[in-house]
């Protein structure tokens, strides 16, 4: 026995009726029977032969491919077994489908909620949501020439946004403010590490600029400021021992220091940047926050080569 299908007619979700010429029976129906002369009478518009069945179904007219390719399948799938699903019984000895069994097919996606689509602008909005590559970021991380054993803090604590953000801001290097984290910051933060907001150093980069302070001051700052977070960054200044100077006052005791250099007996004063080191560390105070320290030791070496010249 062979089917033929005919889309001539019309079709609501599983409405029609089937007529087996062998036993001239309805194998299945959800509505009023069809006479036999209505049958013969489809059955020679169709051109069936003897050993034909009919079907004969209805719907809108919008539904009427869907509704013909389902039925299609359902009738390919009766030569290879019964379809694994759950059918629901009628009182009148018929079942119609319900739902398919448990498995991939109705697992995922779910089949009793309707589906959602997703676009393409989704898919595309979502993966700008996505972080940042690992590689991505190590290669960053070495392209800012910060030190290795800074990696792992950084990356561990999810830093790289918030040091790319501080770094444009501020027009910092991105190394200088690494190491504010992973060196000075996780040395104060120990192994319970309290909480803390990190709006709070940038607030204190936001102080710092409007006072026209030099960076080097910072450290100290940052580990008053992480046991000390509700502080007012003028108080912090001052507990640090900050005392607004003109660095011109800084330069003046330049002179003053190399007599005293000179003056010494020590081990040591023959290393090259032995004077360099001695001076800068009694001008290192005074001059943090006021003069950058590097300028300042340029100014220090500028210096103690143009008297060695003229010795």
């Amino acid at each position: 026995m062979w089917l033929r299908i005919t889309p001539e007619s019309a079709f609501t979700t599983y409405s029609g009726i089937v007529r087996n010429p062998l036993s001239g029976m309805a194998l299945f129906t959800a509505s009023p029977g069809v006479a036999e002369e209505d049958w013969q009478s489809i059955a020679k518009a169709l051109k069936a032969k003897d050993d034909d069945a009919q079907i004969l179904f209805w719907t809108p007219e919008e539904d009427l491919k869907t509704a013909l390719e389902t039925i299609t399948e359902r009738c390919q799938l009766a030569f290879t077994g019964v379809p694994n699903e759950t059918r629901k019984s009628l009182p009148n000895g018929i079942t119609y489908f319900e739902r398919v069994l448990p498995g991939p097919d109705r697992m995922y996606p779910d089949t009793d909620s309707a589906p959602i689509s997703v676009t393409d602008e989704q898919i595309e909005a979502a993966r700008k949501l996505l972080p940042i590559d690992l590689a991505e970021r190590l290669d960053q991380l070495s392209a800012w020439n910060a030190p290795k054993d800074t990696y792992t803090y950084i990356l561990r604590n999810n830093l790289m946004p918030v040091i790319e953000s501080m770094a444009a801001e501020f027009s910092v290097s991105p190394a200088y403010i690494v190491k504010l984290y992973a060196h000075v910051l996780k040395s104060v933060q120990g192994r319970d590490p309290l909480p803390f907001g990190h709006d709070r150093i940038a607030d204190m980069f936001r102080y710092m600029q409007k006072r026209k302070l030099a960076f080097d001051i910072l450290p100290d700052l940052v580990r008053f400021l992480y046991k000390n977070p509700n502080m007012i960054f003028s108080s912090i200044l001052a507990a640090v021992g900050y005392k607004q100077c003109d660095p011109q006052e800084i330069h003046d005791q330049i002179p003053i220091l190399h007599q005293m250099f000179l003056k010494l007996k020590r081990k040591g004063k023959r290393r090259e940047t032995a004077e360099t080191d001695w001076i800068m560390g009694r001008l290192r105070k005074p001059a943090l926050g006021n003069i950058p320290l590097a300028e300042l030791r340029k100014t220090v070496d500028s210096f103690i080569q143009k008297e060695a010249s003229h010795a």
